[in-house]
């Protein structure tokens, strides 16, 4: 999600909010993101998609 013009946040859960974002993009397997948040280095791969 996109916040402001220039503040990029990844969001792998739902939780009620008033601020405003802007969708780039999904997570496919959040399950998969939760796990390897656990790890010291976790490396995050943006892919250009034509599906939101």
């Amino acid at each position: 999600m996109l916040y402001g013009a220039d503040c990029l946040v990844i969001f792998y859960k739902d939780f009620p909010t008033s601020y405003t974002y802007t969708r780039l993009a999904r997570i496919e397997n959040p399950a998969e993101l939760v796990a390897a948040l656990g790890k010291t280095d976790v490396t995050i791969t943006f892919q250009l998609s034509n599906e939101l």
